[in-house]
Parts: C-alpha cells; sequence; structure tokens
C-alpha cells in the first residue's frame, strides 16, 4: 500500500508507505482512520468522496495495468451511476459515523479491466454517502 502511482513521492509522513499490506497490519495493529469533513457541492455537479487505497506489483514504477489494483471506499456520492460495475452483493461495514458506532450497507462494484487493465473494486454506500454534514448549493 503507498502512494498513488501516478505520484513519485510519499503523501504521508506519519505511516511509511509504500509497504506491505502484513507489514502494515504488524506495524500499526490498531491502526484506524479519523476524518472530520464537510462537503460542499453543486446539485448538478457529479461528486464522489472516497479513500484511494492502492495494490501495486512494483510500487516503484509510475503507472498502474494488469495485475494491479485500485480499491475505493466511497463515503459519499451524487450524481454517479453506479450499476456499470455492480457485483449485485452488499455488504455491511462496521464504521463510526458522527461518534456512533453504526453497520453501513456497502455496494459491491468491480472492474477487472480498468483503464489501462488494473482491477477496480469499490465499496459504495447504498444510501448515497454516509450520514455527516453535507452542503449542498446552486
Amino acid at each position: 500500500m503507498g502512494r498513488s502511482p501516478w505520484l513519485k513521492t510519499p503523501t504521508n509522513e506519519v505511516i511509511n508507505l509504500p509497504q506491505r499490506i502484513n507489514d502494515l497490519l504488524s506495524s500499526y495493529p490498531n491502526l484506524s482512520i479519523y476524518v472530520n469533513y464537510t462537503l460542499i457541492h453543486s446539485p448538478s455537479t457529479p461528486i464522489d468522496w472516497a479513500y484511494d487505497i492502492w495494490f501495486l506489483r512494483n510500487p516503484n514504477i509510475t503507472g498502474v495495468g494488469p495485475g494491479d489494483a485500485e480499491m475505493m471506499i466511497w463515503l459519499y456520492y451524487s450524481g454517479y451511476n453506479t450499476q456499470w460495475a455492480y457485483t449485485g452483493i452488499n455488504v455491511n461495514i462496521p464504521i463510526y459515523v458522527n461518534g456512533t458506532l453504526t453497520n453501513e450497507t456497502f455496494m459491491v462494484l468491480i472492474n477487472c479491466n480498468h483503464g489501462t487493465g488494473w482491477t477496480y473494486i469499490a465499496f459504495v454506500p447504498v444510501n448515497d454517502g454516509i450520514e455527516v454534514v453535507i452542503l449542498v448549493y446552486g
């Protein structure tokens, strides 16, 4: 796991990336991510807000291709058709929302030949977004 494959330098100085998933879990056994955010967008503009995690065969190259995978965890979206890669599978994932543990339902999207041939996997909330402050203008 690590930087975006199109960037040459890591974007995170707190966690030493890139590294193998087993090494990451061993180094940070209680790893959790806390995010406090507000989205402001026009309802006529498609938007998604997501974590983007790359699994690369070689973390030292720029770009991706067959054998690489991108996993996105969408926390909010508006104006996107998600049916193009929907697998028909929904999963419940326990997450904290506004300090309360909740089981959020995500649909699973998979495209095995995305972009230049990498595998795209996305977990997308079935209700368009996690219940946080979303400000829509326009």
